[in-house]
């Protein structure tokens, strides 16, 4: 099959990246209290306010039983509470305690700091271009999976690459 240029160029550096963020996980400072980083995200989400187990999983793009065990560690560790649904008086919802709100702070800024140190030397309209271009991205992405047709065209396309091989 061909493609676009750009394509192939963003496949390769879309594997280098990959490995580049597994190398710098090995050297982010490790989170508080045995918190996996698996649980960022979890802490992110509930960062703009309570959810709901199965709205969260939906948003993380995740099984409600992983979403489950991630949030029963983080409820264990005080970062994390149960609370009920103000609409729906016998759902639980999950909301970041105080000490959550200062981790997920104190993650988001050690995020950016990172960031802040590995493009410091780039422009700022080449730092806007690229901003704009991951998150259209994100949502390109985050689209795919949300939309059932759309996300089964993807899994038949990569099945159908697999089969190829």
């Amino acid at each position: 099959m061909t493609h676009r240029p750009q394509i192939a160029q963003l496949a390769s550096d879309f594997t280098r990246l990959s490995k580049a963020f597994s190398a710098l996980r090995q050297i982010e400072p490790l989170l508080p209290g045995g918190v996996e980083a698996s649980a960022i995200p979890i802490l992110f989400k509930l960062s703009n306010g309570p959810l709901r187990v199965g709205q969260l999983a939906h948003l993380l793009h995740s099984d409600i039983s992983t979403v489950s065990r991630q949030t029963s560690s983080l409820v264990a560790r005080g970062l994390v509470a149960k609370t009920r649904d103000s609409d729906d008086g016998r759902v639980q919802q999950l909301a970041l305690t105080d000490q959550g709100v200062e981790l997920a702070g104190a993650l988001r800024e050690q995020r950016c700091h990172l960031l802040d140190l590995l493009l410091a030397e780039w422009p700022d309209d080449e730092l806007d271009s690229a901003a704009q271009a991951v998150h259209r991205l994100a949502d390109a992405i985050e689209s795919m999976l949300r939309d059932p047709q759309r996300r089964q065209v993807l899994e038949d396309g990569i099945a159908g690459l697999a089969s190829d091989r």
